[in-house]
């Protein structure tokens, strides 16, 4: 019986694909960093928590009660964080919770279409570790940038697979989750037509038109108004020209190591963007090099033309393509250097596997000492301030809303315009003060010295009176206190 228990063991550990166990380590690796890095804050992502949050405690979906403004750029990265927050207990761990999930997803995905269409399994695995290892897997956390690449990974499956069906909910569930998304529609047009690749039903368009449609419909009736306030008001930021030194290719190249590493190693990004570069080596990777490759021209215009001020979660599905071609690099260096035996290949791709995974192993996302817990402490304490020392039913103008609002539990003027109607009109056209028109709030939070974005302090004090809290006492910024 101890041999036949032991021979079935030896089958079984036969039978065990080290490549899916180099998968459940980098799934494994994922999930211990997220686990450190729980407390981690961004003070975008904690808008989404107080829509989120204020919809549980039957205030409605919105980020001040009793006032209907849009700030949801991402309905579906939204909806899915209020179906898990009952089972969390919390909303902020209810958004990094879906956001988690959805980057293991997309490692798994992107592992799935490589290693199904293009190249074998054991180079296919490295994007996903590269995922693991990877600063950019991490800083995002809490938003809808992994819900995005994910959705963008099972769309290219689909395609490929020509499950048609499949494609139009997956676009459509794309779209939700960044309108963006719909640039990968004429990707895919271009591509089929060039490919001589069938085109789809026409019923296969219906399923995600009526899904876009029934948002915009709810939009229309709840808010009043079809399009996300946040998104019109990104545009007008693009307008007015005030962020006209934080271009969007700029800082994509600035802080492109980043992505790689928390400290910003450049060496690592070296020898990435070298084997990435390797990937024109493997001719049957062609359609996807082509398509992921117009996707992010497409998408990179979008951003370009319109101005829009770049953020860190914009950048997540350029590293996530970058991945998958390191992946396809490592593939095409094997083919290229091996003597076409197994044993050949084998051992290249041990030592390629090696140099890649050494290169970034020992700077295993060290955020927590990098940048500390969170990303703004100073606003979580200023939050904690104000939610203990001003009346519960206060208003408070700022420029960076989501962690002082989400502390605070005050109601929040946001003088950029992204949950507060009209501003962002005012934003468009230089207009920095014009708020004051039409919102005097109890409080306004400003830096010192003053930001430019602030100026409607000054505004304020010519039609109230405005005095120091002398109480408030956090360098770099001051809290005014606005009187009839």
């Amino acid at each position: 019986d101890r041999k036949g228990t032991l021979s079935k063991r030896t089958m079984k550990l036969q039978y065990l694909n080290p490549v899916h166990a180099l998968v459940l380590i980098a799934v494994a690796g994922f999930a211990v960093n997220v686990v450190l890095l729980w407390d981690w804050e961004l003070d975008d992502a904690l808008i989404y928590a107080r829509y989120i949050n204020n919809f549980i405690e039957g205030n409605g979906l919105v980020f001040n009660p009793d006032t209907k403004v849009n700030g949801l750029t991402s309905p579906l990265f939204a909806y899915l964080s209020i179906l898990v927050a009952p089972f969390v207990g919390d909303t902020k761990d209810a958004i990094m919770l879906v956001s988690a999930l959805a980057t293991v997803g997309s490692m798994l995905v992107f592992y799935m279409l490589l290693s199904r269409f293009f190249i074998e399994e054991k180079a296919a695995v490295i994007s996903a570790l590269l995922a693991t290892m990877a600063a950019a897997s991490y800083v995002n956390l809490g938003m809808e940038t992994s819900l995005f690449v994910l959705l963008f990974g099972v769309s290219l499956y689909c395609y490929l697979q020509n499950a048609h069906f499949l494609l139009g909910a997956a676009v459509g569930f794309l779209v939700l989750t960044r309108p963006e998304g719909v640039l990968l529609v004429p990707v895919l047009a271009i591509n089929t037509y060039l490919s001589g690749r069938s085109w789809p039903s026409w019923r296969c368009y219906l399923m995600p038109a009526a899904m876009v449609l029934s948002q915009l419909l709810f939009n229309g009736l709840y808010y009043g108004e079809i399009f996300p306030t946040s998104g019109i008001a990104k545009i007008y930021q693009g307008e007015s020209g005030l962020w006209a030194e934080e271009q969007f290719l700029s800082s994509l190249l600035t802080k492109f190591h980043f992505g790689f590493t928390a400290t910003g190693y450049w060496p690592s990004t070296v020898v990435l963007l070298a084997t990435a570069a390797c990937s024109m080596l493997v001719t049957r990777a062609n359609e996807y090099l082509i398509l992921t490759g117009l996707f992010l021209i497409f998408y990179t215009a979008f951003y370009v033309i319109l101005q829009i001020p770049p953020q860190g979660w914009y950048y997540g599905i350029y590293f996530s393509i970058l991945w998958s071609y390191a992946a396809i690099g490592v593939a095409g260096i094997v083919k290229y250097l091996s003597d076409k035996s197994d044993q050949s290949a084998n051992w290249l791709y041990s030592l390629l596997f090696v140099i890649l995974v050494f290169t970034f192993f020992w700077q295993e996302p060290k955020l927590r000492d990098t940048v500390g817990g969170t990303v703004r402490q100073d606003y979580q304490a200023i939050g904690q301030w104000l939610a203990s020392n001003t009346p519960d039913n206060a208003s408070i103008a700022l420029v960076e809303i989501g962690t002082v609002a989400w502390y605070s539990e005050r109601e929040i003027i946001d003088i950029l315009g992204l949950v507060t109607p009209e501003v962002s009109e005012f934003i468009a056209r230089g207009e920095l003060s014009a708020w004051t028109d039409v919102y005097q709030p109890d409080y306004m939070l400003v830096h010192e010295p003053l930001w430019d974005l602030e100026v409607g302090l000054h505004a304020l004090m010519e039609k109230a009176t405005v005095t120091d809290v002398t109480e408030f006492n956090f360098p770099g910024f001051k809290l005014k206190r606005v009187v009839e």
